[in-house]
Order: C-alpha cells, then sequence, then structure tokens
C-alpha cells in the first residue's frame, strides 16, 4: 500500500470491508477475485439469501462499482422499504439522485419523508421546530418532490401548531384540496413573521 493516492486508498479500505461483509454470508473473496467476479451473478447470488445484510451488501457493490442497472436497484429499494430501514435507505435515494424516477424510487421517497414526521411526542416545543426545519431541508433535496402527496404531513403540521410549514406545503395540495386548510392555516396571527424566519432557515420555497 505505498504510493498510492488517497482515493486509491478509501477504494481499498471499503473493499476490504465489502470482503468482511461478503465473508459473513459465505463469500470468501480476495480483493482481486472481487474485482474480476461477475457482478450481476454476485448481485442475483446476493439477492437469493433474503437477509438485510445481503441487500445492504447489494446496494455497497451497486455503489462501489457504479451500477445503475435499475432492476438491482429497484429490488435493492423494495426490499429496504419492505424491512423498514428508511434511515439507510435515504443514502440509496441520494445516490440515484438523477439517475432514476421510476415509481419505486418515488415510492421510496413518500415513505423515507412521511417516516422523518414521525416525532417523539416528548419533543420540547423548540425541538419539533428544528425537526421540522431539518425536514423541510430534507423535502427540498428531493427530486421527485412534485410526485409526493404532502397531505398527510400538512395535516401533522396544522395539529402541531406549525402553521408557517403548512403554509408552504399549501402550494403542493391539488387546488381542489387547498381550500380545505386555508381557513385553518390564516387563522395564526404570527403567520407572516414566522413564514419570514422560516425562509431565514432556508425553507422558505421548495424546489422540486
Amino acid at each position: 500500500m505505498t504510493d498510492v493516492s488517497y482515493n486509491e486508498f478509501l477504494d481499498y479500505v471499503d473493499k476490504m470491508s465489502l470482503l468482511s461483509e461478503l465473508e459473513c454470508l459465505g463469500v470468501t473473496l480476495t480483493i482481486e477475485a472481487l474485482d474480476q467476479y461477475n457482478k450481476k451473478e454476485l448481485l442475483k447470488r446476493l439477492s437469493q439469501i433474503g437477509k438485510l445484510t445481503a441487500v445492504k451488501v447489494m446496494a455497497t457493490i451497486c455503489m462501489t462499482y457504479i451500477i445503475d442497472d435499475l432492476r438491482y436497484w429497484e429490488f435493492i429499494v423494495n426490499s429496504m422499504l419492505k424491512l423498514g430501514v428508511l434511515t439507510e435507505l435515504k443514502v440509496y435515494l441520494d445516490y440515484l439522485k438523477n439517475k432514476c424516477y421510476k415509481g419505486f424510487y418515488v415510492n421510496a421517497w413518500q415513505a423515507v419523508i412521511d417516516d422523518a414526521f414521525n416525532l417523539p411526542l416528548a419533543l420540547s416545543e423548540g425541538e419539533l421546530y428544528e425537526a421540522y426545519v431539518n425536514n423541510f431541508l430534507m423535502i427540498q433535496s428531493c427530486p421527485v418532490l412534485y410526485s409526493l402527496n404532502f397531505e398527510k404531513i400538512l395535516q401533522k403540521c396544522i395539529k402541531t401548531e406549525k402553521f408557517e410549514f403548512a403554509a408552504v406545503l399549501l402550494h403542493y395540495l391539488p387546488e381542489t384540496k387547498r381550500d380545505l386548510y386555508v381557513r385553518e392555516i390564516v387563522r395564526s396571527r404570527t403567520l407572516s413573521l414566522d413564514l419570514d424566519n422560516l425562509s431565514k432557515r432556508g425553507c422558505g420555497a421548495l424546489d422540486g
């Protein structure tokens, strides 16, 4: 490991970690053997194991060797959804950004964002506000923003009296549903000020 670049070193570390995970699944290889292994055959083999670890290893292989075949990614994403592993799924969705806008990708984003708003009841007012800000920043990064349904999240914003957040989401509801919520949102006397403060946090408008 002499005279190697930083990126080459990181690649080496990633592959060593991958080899360790593969060994835990009963697949013993060297780096050279892994590099030469038929990746599609390996992915097919891993998909038949039926374990979360195998699905994660499939994703790591696809990202390490830049395999963007959507057949494999659809299996990976749907498996993560089925298993409810949404935090790590977000990493894969970010990787697929600008690569995929298929139905399974949209469904995964919907699940990740919906889950982010399942917040603990014990949060303080300040903690709740910060959680909402972080969630809205995540929404802003979503490449399929206009394909998502925000009605349930908007309802949560109203229920928790975070009317400024609800006002932002209002623009992404069908026109036929907006009138159902406008009256509740505008009853907030500090709405204009709250929207201004929200804008200063980078959440004043969502772009898809």
